[in-house]
């Protein structure tokens, strides 16, 4: 499997916006403002950018589904989710570090593998992508 814009855009997220304008709080997001810890944002992020990863996978291997929305829209939305719950700008940067691209990928790879997924076999991307669909999961939140 390649390493495709999702991993990289996450990797490379460009949260200058969100530092400038996000809360700015004291620390680590669990300080008393009712915010995620840090180690819960980093979780978090994590948690979404494979799934992003997935989606944008099965996107690009089954020819009857793709991503409901733009990468940069589906990132944007999740930055702007975890600032409106408090999180910190330094929280988002430190959980957008915490991990790399080829890490995202990877981690990615091991659940479509974990799932029977084969990349010589579009149509097994297809089968797990309709039923992430049809289980209201994220990964199927992301796809049409």
């Amino acid at each position: 499997m390649t390493m495709i814009r999702s991993a990289v855009l996450i990797g490379g997220l460009g949260l200058s916006a969100c530092v400038q304008t996000g809360p700015t709080g004291g620390g680590s997001g669990g300080g008393g403002g009712g915010g995620p810890t840090g180690a819960q944002v980093t979780q978090q992020f994590q948690a979404f950018a494979k799934d992003a990863y997935v989606a944008e996978q099965i996107a690009q291997e089954c020819p009857t589904l793709a991503l409901r929305t733009s990468t940069d829209v589906l990132v944007q939305g999740f930055v702007e989710q975890m600032v409106s719950a408090g999180v910190t700008a330094q929280d988002l940067l430190a959980a957008q570090q915490a991990m790399t691209p080829d890490q995202i990928a990877a981690s990615g790879a091991a659940d479509l593998t974990s799932a029977g997924v084969r990349q010589d076999d579009p149509g097994s991307f297809c089968a797990y992508g309709q039923a992430q669909v049809q289980a209201g999961t994220r990964v199927g939140s992301f796809l049409a």
